[in-house]
């Protein structure tokens, strides 16, 4: 009777003693929690390659193996093209997500959409702009300003990532000031891109304006103009410096701006114009005057009037209002 009754004492009390143990042990024991799977996308995403995916939008956090490559399965295809964007609302995401079967379902940390640029390049307006102003520079003397306006030069080119040179050429002869096309190459080694780039020269210069009326061959030289900085008009202005022994070839009224077509060398003999006659002979030579009956430049044979005998000989200019009379 006694045994049987500190037998269920001594249960009674070791039971509870036990489960006491056991809730420590647990109590004990740190819980390891699944983390959630999650893809967290920013607002803006740079992606590369030829092909992407939600995996390449944001990063991915929690899920089983099995989960995330099931993710990275969901293909967008092609990136869009540098310059370009795709725009990924919240719901497209998710109605996407849906429709695979996941063990648990990714969560979407993200704001109402996502845009989708490409890894690339941009080449400027004013990139462009700056290799076609290489070409212009002043380099003419008299020239004080030279720029160009371009019509079609666009904002921007966007292209694949690399180390990208640009350069420019006219297409033909490049005016003075005018109308021009340029050819710009944009080069990464071996992949070029060309673009023909329209637009129009204009230039300041100092230029030579008439101080008085100044009748066909007339000598010119400086104290019969005035230098002024003006804008080209055609381009045909004359600029630089004025050289000596000129003549113009056109009448020039007083207030006119000198052309270049408008003035030539001037001959060593002028027409009317008395000159020296040599006439040489085995061991002799005689000089005697004539008169020009054309004009004459260095090597020219010309006829010359005898002032005394009035008789038309053919001479050869040899220097200035002096010509070697041919003997026949």
């Amino acid at each position: 009777m006694k045994a049987g009754v500190i037998r269920l004492l001594v249960n009674n009390w070791v039971n509870p003693l036990l489960w006491m143990v056991v809730l420590l042990i647990v109590a004990g024991s740190p819980v390891q929690a699944e983390a959630p799977f999650m893809v967290e996308i920013p607002d803006e995403v740079v992606v590369s390659g030829s092909r992407f995916g939600l995996s390449d939008l944001g990063k991915i956090t929690g899920g089983t193996e099995a989960d995330r490559k099931l993710l990275e399965s969901i293909s967008f295809g092609t990136p869009p093209a540098p310059g370009q964007t795709r725009v990924f609302e919240r719901k497209y995401l998710q109605l996407i997500v849906s429709g695979y079967r996941f063990q648990q379902i990714p969560e979407l940390k993200m704001g109402e959409r996502v845009t989708v640029r490409t890894a690339a390049v941009r080449i400027s307006g004013p990139q462009l702009q700056a290799a076609i102003d290489r070409l212009i520079a002043k380099g003419k003397p008299g020239i004080v300003e030279r720029w160009v306006e371009l019509r079609n030069v666009p904002s921007n080119i966007w292209l694949a990532p690399g180390n990208w040179d640009v350069q420019a050429a006219p297409v033909g002869d490049l005016p003075l000031v005018g109308s021009a096309v340029f050819k710009v190459i944009i080069t990464n080694g071996s992949e070029t891109k060309t673009l023909h780039i329209s637009g129009r020269i204009r230039a300041k210069a100092l230029v030579y304006r008439s101080k008085r009326l100044l009748p066909r061959h007339t000598l010119l030289n400086e104290d019969e103009f005035e230098q002024i900085t003006m804008e080209l008009r055609t381009g045909k202005e004359f600029i630089g410096e004025l050289p000596n022994y000129y003549r113009n070839l056109t009448v020039i009224r007083e207030g006119d701006i000198l052309l270049g077509h408008q003035i030539e060398e001037a001959p060593l003999v002028m027409k009317d114009q008395p000159v020296i006659m040599v006439v040489r002979h085995e061991n002799f030579e005689i000089r005697i005057m004539g008169t020009a009956c054309a004009d004459g430049w260095m090597g020219d044979a010309i006829k010359i009037i005898n002032t005394s005998s009035k008789k038309i000989v053919t001479g050869r200019v040899i220097d200035k209002d002096t010509v070697e009379v041919i003997v026949q």
